[in-house]
């Protein structure tokens, strides 16, 4: 049996693939050593959608890496990436409504968008997560703190409030963050209907573009540094075979390429 990749994070070199026996796991391009992710620190579960988010921390220290997990259960997990220990430690899980088609984290990290497969996605804040009693410790001074090998081996389980962000009228298929300035965030959002929408984020009840050009549903979507400050790139993959690089702001096609002729299985950009 093959094993499949779900996603890619180039600033690490980190990759989420799943295989049927193995599970789901992380393969680390750099140091070509796999870690593998035990879900509710036991269980081997093969994930259907993962992101992982990386936020860049002062010089000197190693960034934060967080990688999200959604299963057709509708249950989603976060982990948290221990480097010194090439470990992934689960901080929390929550159920959906519906099963989540596609997750990404907010650009600080404090936050995840999910999508679901009735076409509808939630904002969910990582800090509104908060510790059970059970896994807070006394010290002599009565202050609280965080008993870490309990938490570990009693992750959270906790039913949050969702915000809704936007709505499609079909499935969900992909939802990519793009940082247009430190002040400014796109929210790019695909379905079944071959179109890319791009809103702004948090305030997705505005509409930016909405981008056509492919022939078939859009199943993958990744945003592109540019050089200018001001400028936001987007590519999409289609069941049409194709990848578009798109213009976010103005919904303008800056590149097309055809795979029709290639014997690519799927697209993963």
């Amino acid at each position: 049996n093959m094993a499949y990749l779900v996603t890619a994070e180039p600033t690490t070199g980190l990759l989420v693939l799943v295989h049927e026996q193995a599970g789901t796991f992380v393969l680390d391009r750099n140091t070509k050593k796999s870690t593998t992710i035990l879900f509710d620190n036991a269980d081997l579960k093969v994930c259907t959608c993962a992101k992982i988010g990386v936020r860049i921390k002062e010089a000197g220290y190693e960034p934060e890496v967080l990688l999200a997990c959604a299963m057709d259960d509708k249950q989603a997990w976060v982990f948290k990436y221990d480097t010194h220990n090439n470990s992934w430690h689960q901080l929390l899980r929550c159920k959906g409504p519906k099963r989540i088609s596609c997750l990404d984290f907010s650009p600080d990290l404090c936050s995840i968008i999910a999508a679901d497969s009735f076409g509808d996605i939630f904002h969910l804040r990582l800090s509104d997560y908060q510790l059970p009693a059970s896994l807070l410790i006394k010290d002599g001074s009565g202050d609280q703190h965080t008993n870490a090998t309990k938490a570990h081996a009693e992750p959270t389980l906790v039913n949050p409030e969702k915000v809704l962000l936007t709505g499609h009228f079909s499935s969900i298929l992909c939802a990519q963050l793009c940082t247009l300035t430190p002040q400014v965030t796109l929210l790019a959002t695909a379905d079944r209907d071959n179109k890319v929408r791009i809103s702004r984020y948090p305030d997705a009840f505005i509409i930016e573009q909405v981008c056509f050009g492919h022939t078939d549903m859009v199943t993958c979507l990744a945003s592109i540094p540019c050089k200018q400050p001001t400028t936001v790139r987007v590519m999409s993959g289609s069941a049409d075979r194709s990848i578009i690089l798109w213009d976010a702001l103005t919904g303008d096609q800056r590149s097309l390429a055809d795979l029709k002729n290639t014997s690519a299985d799927g697209l993963v950009i």
